[in-house]
């Protein structure tokens, strides 16, 4: 059960394995209770907002090992910010500029592709940089898993 207390725990560091193991599983947790409330909504109406009431600890999940994985990285949680914010922003002026006109132009493409470039960067960041060697400010290394292979050979 110690990996229930971490799955919401903000503290720490999580590998990269970790964070990719939790997003996926995340996202299959989301993906059934969207199905589920989408058919609730069909047949019973207002009981499908039941559903959508579990996707609050998935969320505070998938923030905790996000957060987990920008302290491996050496990096506070602020730069969530840069991650979350500045691509919102970004697609929120693209799309202000295009609703503007009717046709936004290459400002509103200039915005749009500015918000997929901070896009990526949180990709590769969290997602695929490996994270500081040793301790850092946030705590030991995650514990590294043997492969099977190795464990059979030693």
């Amino acid at each position: 059960m110690q990996w229930l207390g971490s799955l919401f725990s903000f503290r720490g560091r999580a590998s990269r394995i970790t964070y990719w193991r939790a997003q996926l599983a995340a996202s299959a947790v989301i993906a059934v209770l969207w199905v589920t409330t989408i058919f609730l909504a069909m047949g019973a109406g207002d009981i499908a907002a039941i559903p959508l009431l579990l996707l609050l600890p998935v969320l505070v999940a998938a923030l905790a090992v996000t957060v987990r994985r920008l302290h491996d990285r050496d990096k506070s949680a602020w730069w969530l910010l840069a991650f979350w914010a500045a691509p919102a922003t970004c697609f929120a002026v693209a799309s202000g500029l295009t609703e503007q006109t009717g046709d936004g132009g290459t400002p509103a493409l200039a915005a749009a592709l500015a918000g997929l470039v901070f896009e990526f960067w949180a990709l590769v960041e969290i997602g695929l940089l490996s994270g500081k060697k040793g301790p850092n400010r946030f705590g030991p290394a995650p514990a590294r898993r043997r492969s099977r292979r190795l464990r059979s050979a030693i």
